[in-house]
C-alpha cells in the first residue's frame, strides 16, 4: 500500500509539473533502443547485470516495448551439486496504448508477459505469467522525460504489485541517458542507462 501511496503521489506531481512546464518537443518517447547497468537487492542477496531495453512507437496511441536481462548474485551460495554465485535471468514484452492528459503528459497502460528464472548448479527456479502497467509519462522539459506507473505480475506462483519510476536525460537529437528504480515483491531494481530515442 505504501508504495501505491508513493506512486500515486509521484504521478500526480509529474502531472502539476509538466503541464506547468513549456516544453519545445512536445510529448514522451515511445521509439528506443538502450542498455542499462543494473544493481538488484533480492530480499538479502544483491547483485548486478546488464539489460537490453527497446520501445517501437505506432501511431498517436499504441507503442510495444521489450526488456531482457542477465545478472549474478555477489556472493556464492551452496545448491544444486556446487557453491557458486545465482544466475538470473529476465525478460518481459508488452504492447501498450497512451493518451495525452496536456500537451507534455500521457497516461499509459500496457499489457504482457514475462519470465524470470534463478539457476544455482542443477537447482533452477523460474515464475512467469502476465503483466500490466499503468501510470504517467511527461516532459519536465525540452530534454528530461519522467515517469511513474504501478506494476502488477500475475504469475501461478505468485501475484505482485510493485513501483517504478524513470528519469530520461536527452543530449542532441536521439542520445539518452536514464535512470530507472523498480521495487516489486521486496526486490529493488536500480538501472542507469544510455540508448538513443527517436520522436
Amino acid at each position: 500500500m505504501k508504495r501505491l501511496v508513493l506512486g500515486l503521489g509521484a504521478a500526480a506531481a509529474l502531472t502539476a509539473v509538466s503541464s506547468a512546464v513549456l516544453a519545445e518537443d512536445n510529448g514522451p518517447h515511445y521509439s528506443y533502443v538502450g542498455a542499462n547497468w543494473v544493481e538488484f537487492d533480492i530480499d538479502g542477496p544483491k547483485g548486478s547485470g546488464i539489460e537490453l531495453i527497446g520501445g517501437l512507437g505506432l501511431g498517436d496511441y499504441f507503442h510495444l516495448q521489450g526488456k531482457y536481462q542477465i545478472g549474478e548474485t555477489d556472493d556464492r551460495f551452496v545448491g544444486g551439486g556446487t557453491i557458486d554465485k545465482i544466475e538470473l535471468t529476465q525478460y518481459e514484452v508488452s504492447v501498450g496504448a497512451h493518451a495525452p492528459l496536456s500537451d507534455y503528459t500521457d497516461f499509459f497502460i500496457e499489457v504482457g508477459l514475462f519470465e524470470a528464472e534463478a539457476e544455482l548448479g542443477s537447482n533452477t527456479g523460474k515464475s512467469d505469467g502476465e503483466l500490466i502497467r499503468a501510470g504517467l509519462r511527461g516532459m519536465l522539459s525540452e530534454n528530461f522525460e519522467v515517469s511513474a506507473n504501478a506494476l502488477r505480475q500475475l504469475a501461478d506462483n505468485a501475484n505482485d504489485t510493485g513501483l517504478e519510476i524513470g528519469l530520461t536525460g536527452y543530449a542532441g537529437e536521439n542520445l539518452a541517458i536514464r535512470f530507472a528504480f523498480q521495487d516489486i515483491d521486496d526486490t529493488e531494481f536500480l538501472k542507469f542507462g544510455i540508448g538513443l530515442a527517436f520522436k
